[in-house]
């Protein structure tokens, strides 16, 4: 939950609750529809930059019509397989034949995460659980280090895993509810935990007992021989650290990225995205680094009002979604003063007293900055899920921090 403008948002449905004070949600906060969409423009943009970039007859035997097979790890709600989705419907507007991606194996602890991960795949693609058991040792040791078990050099512990290798048995299989064999794919899309080296977490990096995570990952890329791979990380991800473990493999080009190359300069969360390429199996017709600049480039060309986006442009809950997220709330069990609450008013019923307290301490460290009153900022966002003494998260200009 977060507060704009005076206001509470829940951050995890981007849905404005009320004003604190006055209960009702301004106007001039209701503009996604007539903003956002241009944000989701980014497709259209890139296939057709890439028509410019190179000609037909050479682009359609690139390895985005080869008809290769995709797998995802941590795959989430299948961020990878919606944004594949934008490229297949815009291929299909700007060029000859649509770029067609066959997702096959995903792996996602989360079982929730299943009829996201299960929409853009044919029917019976397997849903992992758990990477760790293709690697019963690196499940081993997983278990050991978050007991608190001193492992000793983590350079020994991985030769000692790739020794082993990986396992043929994939583990437990959701779709066909028993152990499936471990998959292979052409293109793995990855994005690791995260918070080894995010500055939301300890930062243990390396030193973390999640680190068995991606080591697994790794230990699977090595035996699969993926044509290539994509990964994903915060922007202070140990690059050379990957390098150390596949790299007599894999090529690996990284990129820096944030939401605002595509248009969402509103939103900071830059990210490291790394270009993995089995090396002797494919050939690059391009700088992978000058390509993405260019990409860039052509993104911003394309549509420069993107960057006027406000952030109040991501409140576009009507009244009806309001009054039902309202009723959601009153439900639980932890609300005890139902009979005093009116509709449209603060609501303020259902934050806890931790969360009040980090709205009155942000809104001090805001106009201590020298900014305006929360209430009168339209484009004022604190996410009080975080400590602020730990970690501010605010807007800024505009754009969530």
């Amino acid at each position: 939950m977060g507060l704009y403008g005076g206001h509470v948002l829940n951050s995890n449905t981007g849905i404005p609750f009320a004003n604190m004070a006055r209960g009702a949600v301004p106007q001039a906060h209701m503009r996604g529809p007539q903003f956002l969409p241009q944000c989701f423009a980014w497709a259209f943009a890139l296939m057709s930059f890439l028509l410019r970039l190179q000609d037909w007859s050479v682009l359609q035997k690139s390895l985005l019509f080869s008809g290769l097979v995709y797998s995802t790890h941590f795959s989430g709600i299948g961020t990878a397989e919606y944004a594949a989705q934008l490229i297949k419907v815009a291929s299909a507007r700007v060029m000859p034949r649509d770029v067609s991606f066959n997702f096959g194996p995903s792996c996602e602890k989360d079982h929730k995460c299943d009829p996201h991960l299960q929409r853009f795949r044919e029917s019976g693609a397997c849903l992992f659980a758990n990477i760790l058991t293709r690697c019963q040792p690196a499940r081993q040791k997983y278990e050991e280090a978050r007991a608190g078990e001193d492992l000793g050099p983590l350079k020994a512990v991985w030769e000692s895993l790739v020794a082993h290798g990986c396992s043929d048995c994939g583990g437990f299989c959701r779709t066909h509810t028993f152990n499936c064999p471990t998959p292979r794919a052409n293109v793995d899309i990855s994005g690791s935990h995260c918070t080894l080296w995010s500055a939301m977490g300890a930062r243990k990096g390396t030193r973390s007992y999640q680190i068995f995570f991606l080591l697994s990952w790794c230990l699977w890329l090595l035996w699969a021989k993926c044509e290539a791979a994509i990964h994903e990380n915060v922007d202070l991800f140990d690059v050379d650290f990957l390098r150390s473990l596949v790299g007599h493999l894999f090529e690996i080009v990284a990129l820096p990225a944030s939401p605002s190359g595509a248009g969402w300069h509103f939103v900071k969360r830059s990210r490291t995205y790394l270009v993995l390429y089995l090396r002797g199996m494919v050939r690059m017709t391009h700088c992978i680094t000058a390509a993405y600049q260019s990409c860039l480039a052509a993104l911003a060309e394309s549509n420069p009002e993107v960057k006027q986006v406000p952030l109040s442009a991501c409140f576009i809950a009507t009244a009806e979604e309001l009054k039902g997220e309202e009723a959601k709330l009153l439900r639980r069990p932890s609300i005890r003063d139902r009979s005093n609450f009116a509709s449209g008013s603060s609501w303020e019923l259902f934050l806890t007293a931790k969360q009040k307290q980090y709205i009155r301490d942000y809104a001090r460290l805001w106009q201590e900055a020298g900014n305006a009153s929360p209430g009168s900022d339209a484009n004022c966002v604190f996410d009080i899920s975080q400590n602020h003494l730990k970690r501010p998260c605010a807007s800024s200009n505009g754009c969530r921090a």
